[in-house]
């Protein structure tokens, strides 16, 4: 059995999501998973150097954000709508040659999208863990 020590347990998400990165390109990702203090997607070598190298310039040590939105939709429920995120890039993991795993941390969203967001993970956490409501 493995435990979860996260602060915030992270659950499957697998659907579209859009990111605009810093110079104003859009691109279509997807998310791997999310919790409700961030989220991560899957990106391809275009999508991993067009948000976090060309959005950067040559401030190679500065941060990265960018904005996502997507929806989320809920076991038997419709889908909730756009949720729109601001987030900072927070981890990579190259999984493959043309595979990257991006981690966001939520910056800013608001309190209604907060609120989808919790309950998306709060209703597909598996047995034993919880979160907090925000």
């Amino acid at each position: 059995m493995t435990v979860n020590n996260r602060i915030h347990p992270r659950v499957k998400a697998h659907f579209p999501a859009e990111v605009t990165a810093g110079d104003g390109v859009k691109l279509e990702v997807f998310l791997e998973n999310i919790s409700i203090n961030g989220l991560m997607i899957v990106a391809s070598q275009y999508d991993f150097e067009t948000i976090l190298v060309n959005s950067r310039g040559l401030q190679l040590n500065q941060p990265v954000e960018a904005d996502l939105k997507f929806s989320l939709h809920n076991k038997d429920k419709p889908a909730n709508g756009d949720i729109q995120v601001r987030c900072r890039a927070v981890y990579v993991r190259r999984q493959s040659q043309n595979k990257y795993f991006i981690g966001f941390k939520f910056l800013k969203i608001s309190q209604h999208n907060q609120q989808l967001v919790t309950s998306y993970v709060n209703d597909n956490l598996g047995p034993g863990e919880e979160t907090i409501a925000c």
